[in-house]
Formats: structure tokens, sequence, C-alpha cells
């Protein structure tokens, strides 16, 4: 879960301690289909989160403007939602591609981005710490005082972009700011006091100058931002010289405020799972998590294999915090859920100019995970070009941004994981086979659960408790038939598989146990009421059509990507797989 915070971060406390009750806090969410819905729905039952509006990114989205998710709003673009009043910050999943931070757009509490498999743990924070709440009141709070203090204020990043000016500044200056928003201080102020603090990285004190396309002349205090030894950007505060005062300590105070608040939201948003996560009793499975623990002591590259739902991320999770490189970044890349025309430049950064539409320069995937791990999920699904800067990267060790000169070291531990047969793909050149052989350094191969049933009730166990947890019913238990009837399961989905039957099933069942008519009711539609997986009927070819598309989508994912794969496979239109998929009610 990654936090964009683009500007000063800091209040005095004893303005905290005069407020009593903050209103809820103003959503806007940016998602795609089902994952849309399921989202909203949640947001929804939080009192402290109001839904303010929504965009729907995926291909059949609404187009009516009456459309509503949980009573608010659709609109058909982030800048249409951008422009409600009062929205705080935006929920967005990590498969839009980063779509509202390509957009050069922010709220004042900036962006949320959901990667796979982090709803759960969003939610659960939510849910159980309200210190984190109080975290975003406070930041709430913040703004009040920023919209509110008389000084201007403005904050840049390290490259000189302007991220946030507060209303005193138009009010001093008579410029709007999103007339200054986006523009670059090293273009428009060379000699002002953040492009000095910037180029310095020290305090400006008492400069005085006009303001950029203003007549009237102020008095700035700029400082440098830092995070350890890290610049993160300048912040500068003046005032119209005819009305110099002496800054209040309320504002001198926020700095020290603001950098513990922005150290605190980095403990939440920071996601550790480890060995004891991976639930298992079976002899294999603890066998693999031995040889992951001893693969983890290497630096070498990692090649996870198994089918979808394994758990090969939440392996790559845990081989990253049991190594040395543990207190550094763990960054994910989904291959298949990229575009090809963008791949390179989410894996390698890009500089302003690159191509259209680069307007700054951007870090990669791999410079973000500079002395850390760089997780590449569905690495099967990389095309030859890709596959071919991949490998120079991993002999040489060092890579270049899109459109530019200059060589960078790579110091990146990679785990790469697939559902693919690469051995397979290489026999009919869809994968190169010296870069199977430089991933295939140390390897694990996650058995699926049908191999593994014994799993199968310590992990329904898990997941229950996990479940009602989260979304806030009163735990269940399940009766004895189910469990029975769950462990014969093939389980062509694995524990993903799992957890989504378990979760509809929690939602619908009213009593304290979970009943095996209601297992059966959820479960796939071939598999007959009061028959285990082991016995089950001879289906209809309507429900082995269900079956076939269940299978596609399992195999190439449920991506737009993955979609459109697997209606090639098969045989059929995209649309056509769409209108099967509602048929089927496969989610």
């Amino acid at each position: 879960m990654t936090f964009h915070i683009p500007f000063l971060k800091n209040m005095p406390k004893f303005y905290i301690r005069q407020v009593k009750k903050m209103p809820s806090l103003k959503v806007g969410l940016v998602c795609r289909g089902e994952r849309l819905r399921d989202l909203s729905y949640m947001i929804g039952r939080y009192k402290f989160l109001t839904l303010a509006g929504v965009v729907d990114l995926s291909e059949k989205r609404q187009e009516s403007a009456t459309a509503k998710y949980e009573g608010a709003p659709v609109f058909n673009s982030i800048d249409e939602l951008l422009a409600l009043k009062g929205l705080q910050f935006i929920v967005e999943d990590d498969e839009n591609g980063f779509a509202v931070e390509k957009a050069n757009s922010y709220t004042p509490f900036g962006v949320i981005v959901l990667g796979s498999g982090m709803v759960d743990d969003f939610f659960t924070l939510m849910e159980n710490h309200r210190e984190l709440m109080q975290l975003f009141r406070d930041m709430e709070l913040m703004k009040i005082i920023m919209n509110n203090v008389q000084e201007g204020i403005q904050y840049a990043n390290r490259d000189g972009e302007l991220r946030y000016v507060n209303p005193a500044y138009t009010r001093i200056t008579g410029i709007e700011a999103k007339e200054r928003i986006g523009t670059n201080v090293f273009t428009m102020s060379r000699d002002g006091a953040l492009a000095r603090a910037l180029e310095t990285k020290k305090p400006v004190f008492g400069l005085r100058n006009t303001a950029v396309n203003s007549k009237t002349e102020v008095v700035s205090n700029a400082s440098p931002v830092f995070d350890g030894e890290d610049l993160l950007g300048a912040v500068v505060v003046f005032r119209d010289i005819s009305d110099i005062i002496k800054l209040s300590r309320e504002l001198k105070q926020s700095n020290e405020i603001i950098a513990s608040l922005s150290s605190r939201l980095e403990q939440y948003q920071k996601q550790k799972l480890v060995f004891n996560d991976i639930i298992s009793v079976s002899d294999s499975m603890l066998a693999l998590k031995e040889k992951a623990r001893k693969i983890a002591l290497s630096d070498s590259t990692v090649l996870i294999q198994g089918e979808s739902g394994t758990g090969k991320e939440l392996f790559a999770h845990a081989i990253h915090h049991a190594s040395s490189r543990s207190n550094m970044p763990f960054i994910e890349v989904n291959c298949a859920a990229i575009p090809e025309n963008l791949l390179e430049s989410e894996l390698f950064g890009h500089e302003k100019g690159a191509f259209t539409g680069a307007d700054r320069r951007k870090p990669g995937r791999y410079e973000m995970a500079e002395g850390g791990t760089l997780f590449l999920d569905e690495i099967g699904e990389l095309k030859h070009e890709m596959q071919a800067k991949l490998l120079r990267v991993l002999q040489s060790k060092v890579f270049e941004r899109v459109g530019g000169t200059k060589t960078m070291a790579a110091n990146v531990r990679v785990i790469a994981a697939t559902n693919r047969n690469l051995r397979e793909m290489i026999s009919i050149g869809e994968f190169r086979e010296d870069l199977f052989y430089r991933l295939h350094v140390l390897h694990i191969v996650i058995p699926p659960l049908r191999e593994r049933p014994e799993d199968v009730p310590v992990l329904v166990k898990h997941l229950l408790k996990k479940i009602t947890s989260r979304v806030g019913l009163t735990k269940k238990g399940i009766q004895k038939d189910a469990l029975k009837f769950l462990s014969e399961y093939s389980w062509p989905g694995n524990v993903r598989e799992i957890e989504n039957l378990l979760e509809r099933v929690v939602y619908y069942e009213e009593g304290e146990f979970i009943t095996l008519e209601s297992v059966t009711l959820h479960l796939e539609p071939f598999i007959k009421k009061g028959l285990s997986g082991a016995t089950a009927a001879v289906c209809t070819l309507e429900e082995a059509e269900g079956q076939v598309v269940r299978r596609a989508l399992d195999y190439y994912g449920r991506t737009v990507e993955g979609k459109r794969r697997a209606s090639k496979a098969l045989g059929i239109s995209l649309a056509t797989l769409y209108n099967k998929i509602k048929k089927h009610r496969i989610e």
C-alpha cells in the first residue's frame, strides 16, 4: 500500500486538543468493474468514510450520469472526480497502472494505491486501528490550519515541481493555485527561495523578492524537507512585505509534528508477510518453507512456479523479509497487468520528453527497489523484446531510463514468479532459454492444494477467522461434514478459491456454523449438492462450458489482458467471453 502525500504535514498539538469531533473523510474511488463494486461496498460500511464519487475505468463502465455506487455518483474522468468540493483522498486499484498519478492529479491527502492482496490489510487497518484514522483526521485538521494561516505556503518536490499552494498564496499574489501547481520553480523563479533551498539543501531566511507573475513584494523563508538523508522537496513560507510579522510558534512547531506523523504513517503502509503467514501442516509445504528460508539467506535470483492461487506472492514476501534486504524496499511488478508499450518505462523509468506524455522524469520500479527486492510476477507474460532487456540488466547489473543516457547501477535482488511452464514456452520459442537459466538460479515449485488436502482444514479455519474479522461479522465455525466436503474437493483455484468461497458463504450464512448445504450452494455449479469433489456427478454441457471458461481464466489471469488471451485460446471474441462470465456467474 503506497501513500502519496503531496504537501506539508505538520500541525500544532494544541489545535488537535481543541477539535472534539471531526467530520467523516470524503473518499474518491478509481477502479474497474467488480473490484469497483466490492471496494465501494466496503468503504460504505464505515461511518467515518463517505464515498463522494467513483470513476469506473473498465471497458464497460456506466455511462449514465445518474449511475451510482453505494449512493455515490459515477464520473467518466478523474478530473470530474477531483472537482468535487471537499474530496480528501482517493483510493485507487494498482491494476489501473497508477492512472491518478499519471494524470498529475492530487487531492489534499493524495492517493492510496491498493496492490494485489492488500485490500484485506487496508480494511483491517480501517477496522482495527483507530490510531490510523486519528492520523487521517489530524491531517484533515492540518489542511484546515494551512487553509487559514495568513502566510502564503508553497511546496515543491525535489525536481522543483510545485505540488501545493495554500489559499493565502492566492490572496497575497492574486494568482490562482491551478496556474501554479505543476510548474517548475527552476524555470519560473530560478532565484527564488524554493529553488535556492532545493539547490543548496540548506534553509533560506528573509529573502526579499517579487512573487512570480505578480507585483507583490514578499519576504520568504524556505527550508528543504528530508527523509533521513534523502531530499524530498522544499517548503517556502512568505508574507506580503507590508504585513511582515514574526511567524507563529505553532507554524514553527509544524515541521517536527509532521515528521512524526509521516514516520507513523510509514509504519502502517509497510506490509510485512513472513513464513509464519504461510499456513500449512503438510510435509511437502513444511519442507518447502524450510527450503525457502535457506534461499532467503542467499542473494541470488529466485524463480517461483506454481498454479494460480497457490501463494507465490506470499513466498516472495516471506523470502524478502527473511533476507538481509528486509529493511529495504520490496517492489512488485505484475508483468501481465502493465501494457507492453509501458512496461519498459515502468521497470526502468523514463526521462522528461522520452515519449509523448512524458512531461517529467519518472523513476522505474528497478530504481525504487534499489538495495531491496524486485518481485516480477507473471514473468511468463513478458514479450521477447522485454525479455532481452531484462536479461541484460540481470547480467550487467546496470540499466538506463527510457530516453536517458546515464547508466545506473542496479543493486536489486530479483524474485520472479509464474504459473506457466517456462520450459514448454522455450520449446515453442515464446521464452528465452538464456533468461530462464538466469532466473532459475534458485527454484521453488509450490504444490497445488489438491496434492496436499491435509492443509484444507487448517486453511479454512484460518481464513474464516480472517474474513469475519475483516468484514466485521460474528466469528463462525464450520460443521464437520462441510469441512470433509471441502477437504475432498480438488480446488482448481487453490487457496484463492477457498478464500473467495468462504467470503461468499460468510455473507449469506446466518447461523453460527457454516453448513454443508451452504458450501455446496456456493461452490462450483457442476458440483452436485450432497456430493464430494471426489464423487462429483457428470455435468451438463452448459456446466462444462462454465468449467472450461473458469479454467481458461485461472490459467491466463483475470486482468483485461488475461481475458483477451483466454478468449483467443477459447476461439471466441472478448465480448462473447464477457457474456459467458456473466452467464455462469464467474467472479
